[in-house]
């Protein structure tokens, strides 16, 4: 077993989000930059604000090699800084619990081998919503896991329906 230390899974995520970016907006790489690593809005206007805004709220990301979920809840936890600081820029409310709950459900996708390290990640997207500690579960947890899209299979030999569950 090996794990990736926070470090590196934090520059992969926001290196990951910068060329995202890049590819879907015509926004200055250099603005972008300033935006994911030190959340600076000022070189932005308010139209690249919303269009950000937008990508990330729609962005799909895969782990093909979850692990523990180290990927995926990091991905997470800056999405929701990221998505929140723009948020207030153009006048919305976005609750921190409902942007968690949507990017788990609609947005972070993994796949492993082990079947072990899936049940980890589910845990882990599940106290990464837990965290929050304002949250006061009327919904069962588990129905918010099952929902996200951690599923057992070989990223490499592709899915087999029977394996994923």
């Amino acid at each position: 077993t090996f794990y990736t230390p926070r470090e590196i899974v934090t520059f992969m995520v926001k290196e990951s989000l910068l060329q995202f970016l890049r590819n879907e907006t015509n926004v200055t790489p250099e603005a972008l930059k300033k935006f994911i690593y030190n959340m600076h809005l000022e070189d932005l206007s308010k139209s690249e604000i919303r269009l950000i805004d937008e990508k990330l709220e729609n962005i799909k990301v895969l782990d093909p090699a979850v692990g523990s979920g180290a990927f995926p809840v990091e991905m997470l936890n800056i999405l929701v800084s990221l998505r929140k600081k723009l948020d207030v820029r153009v006048g919305k409310n976005i609750n921190e619990i409902e942007l968690k709950k949507q990017f788990i459900r609609n947005n972070l996708y993994g796949v492993d081998i082990d079947s072990g390290a899936i049940e980890i990640a589910k845990l882990r997207l599940w106290l990464a919503l837990r965290a929050c500690n304002k949250i006061k579960f009327t919904f069962h947890p588990v129905l918010l896991i099952s929902l996200a899209l951690v599923k057992w299979c070989n990223s490499i030999v592709g899915l087999h329906h029977d394996n994923v569950y």
